[in-house]
C-alpha cells in the first residue's frame, strides 16, 4: 500500500518515487517548490511515512519505552510516575522522539518484545526500589535501562537522580533557623532506594546544629493517608510535640496540614512544615506550602538524552545528580 501511495504521488507531480521519498523525509536533493508540492499532495491523501520502518532502515531507533508505576509507594513520592510522564512527553515532542507507555506485568513482557524487535531503543523506569523486580527482570532479558532515582547497586545503568540528602538538609536547616528544635521527619516507604538518603540529610542537619535526635519524631513507611493520620496523631500525643515537620512529598505535607487543623493547629502559626516536590498545589494550600522544587525540565531532558544514547560501557556508568531549590512560603 505504501509503495502504491508513493507511486501515486510521483505520477501526480511528475517525479520519481525516490524523489517523493526524499521530499517526505526531508532529505536534501529536492527543490523547495517540488518538496512543497509533494508534501501538499501527501497531506491531501492523508499519507504519513512509517517512522518505525525508517528507524529500522537507518538502524536508528527514535522510540523509547516508559513503565507506569502504581501501588502505594507513589503516594509518598514527590514526583509520581504519571506526573513525570507528562514532562517526558513534552520533552519528547521537543526532541522528535516517540514514547511508548507500558503498564502492569503484561507491560514488562511487552517491553522485552519491543526492545528485542527493535521497536524501542531503551526503557525508562521512574522509581527504583532496594530489591527492584523490574530492574532484575529487564537485566535478565538484556534490556537497556535508564532510571530516575538512585541506581540499583547490583547492576550498572545510566540514571538521573536528585541530591535529596542536600535538599532535606536545606529544609531542616531552614526550620532550625526559624527557631525550631523539635522537628519531625515524615518519610517515604523504606523499600524505596531514596529512603535512607533522605533521612541522612535530616539527621545531618540536626547533628551539625547540636540538636539531639529523637527517634519518636521519625515516622516511616507512610504509604497512604491512613498512615499519615496515624503518624500525626502519635506525634501530637508526645510529651513534647514537634513544632515543625519535614516531609518527603507535598502530598504528605498537605495531609499533615489537614489533620493538624482538626486539632486547631494552623501551619505557619502553631507549627512549621516543608514539603518536597513543589507541585502545583503547593502555592494554593492554606497557608501556601514551603517546598523543595524539583528541576523538572532538567530531569526530563537528561532522561531522554540518556535513553537515546548509544549503548556502550561509558553510557552504562553515567549518572546525573541534580539539585533541589527551597521555595519558602508562609507554612514555615
Amino acid at each position: 500500500m505504501k509503495r502504491k501511495t508513493l507511486i501515486t504521488i510521483a505520477q501526480q507531480v511528475g517525479v520519481s518515487v525516490a524523489t517523493v521519498s526524499r521530499a517526505l523525509n526531508n532529505v536534501p536533493g529536492v527543490g523547495e517548490d517540488k518538496r512543497r508540492q509533494i508534501q501538499a499532495i501527501a497531506s491531501e491523501i492523508n499519507y504519513h511515512p512509517n517512522i518505525l520502518a525508517q528507524d529500522l532502515q537507518r538502524q536508528h531507533i527514535s522510540t523509547i519505552g516508559y513503565i507506569i508505576e502504581g501501588g502505594d509507594s507513589q503516594f509518598a513520592e514527590p514526583l509520581p510516575s504519571e506526573d513525570l510522564l507528562i514532562h517526558l512527553t513534552h520533552q519528547c515532542v521537543h526532541d522528535d522522539i516517540d514514547l511508548l507507555v507500558y503498564t502492569g506485568n503484561n507491560g514488562l513482557k511487552q517491553v522485552i518484545s519491543a526492545f528485542h524487535s527493535q521497536r524501542i531503543r531503551s526503557v525508562i523506569i521512574p522509581t527504583t526500589y532496594k530489591n527492584d523486580s523490574h530492574i532484575n527482570y529487564f537485566h535478565k532479558h538484556n534490556v537497556q535501562l535508564v532510571t530516575f532515582g538512585y541506581n540499583y547497586k547490583k547492576y550498572k545503568y545510566p540514571y538521573v537522580t536528585l541530591d535529596e540528602p542536600k535538599g532535606i538538609y536545606m529544609a531542616t536547616k531552614h526550620l532550625i533557623e526559624q527557631g525550631h528544635h523539635r522537628i519531625a521527619f515524615l518519610e517515604t516507604p523504606s523499600t524505596l532506594c531514596s529512603a535512607m538518603h533522605r533521612r541522612d540529610g535530616y539527621l545531618s542537619a540536626l547533628e551539625q546544629n547540636n540538636i539531639l535526635q529523637n527517634t519518636d519524631y521519625i515516622a516511616s513507611n507512610l504509604i497512604s493517608a491512613i498512615e499519615v493520620y496515624g503518624a500525626i496523631e502519635y506525634l501530637l500525643k508526645q510529651p513534647k510535640t514537634p513544632t515543625a515537620f519535614v516531609t518527603t512529598s507535598d502530598t504528605v505535607a498537605i495531609h499533615t496540614i489537614k489533620i493538624a487543623r482538626y486539632h486547631r493547629l494552623r501551619a505557619g502559626y502553631d507549627y512549621a512544615i516543608v514539603g518536597l516536590g513543589d507541585t502545583h498545589l503547593a502555592q494554593y494550600t492554606d497557608p501556601p506550602l514551603t517546598s523543595l522544587r524539583l528541576p523538572l525540565n532538567q530531569i526530563s531532558k537528561h532522561l531522554i538524552n540518556l535513553a537515546t544514547q548509544p549503548t556502550d560501557k561509558s553510557c552504562n556508568r553515567q549518572s546525573i545528580v541534580l539539585n533541589l531549590e527551597l521555595v519558602v512560603r508562609e507554612s514555615s
